[in-house]
């Protein structure tokens, strides 16, 4: 299919790259070491990662799709 097919309205990209750059991060970052408040973090955030994305987008002809991460 072409991409201009496609009318995406979608936050789901956003939330998978935001999370690949916090965890990319930590290891750069924290080295071999992490201390507690990157601990309370990562705590905080897998937490966050677990609430449910939902995500509506249509075709050119209409039709909807769904996309739910729970």
């Amino acid at each position: 299919f072409n991409e201009s097919d496609f009318r995406f309205k979608s936050n789901v990209d956003y939330l998978y790259h935001y999370s690949t750059d916090v965890h990319m991060d930590h290891k750069i970052w924290a080295g071999s070491e992490e201390t507690r408040h990157k601990r309370n973090s990562d705590a905080s955030f897998h937490l966050y990662a677990r609430l449910n994305v939902t995500s509506l987008w249509k075709t050119e002809n209409n039709d909807k799709h769904l996309l739910r991460i729970e």
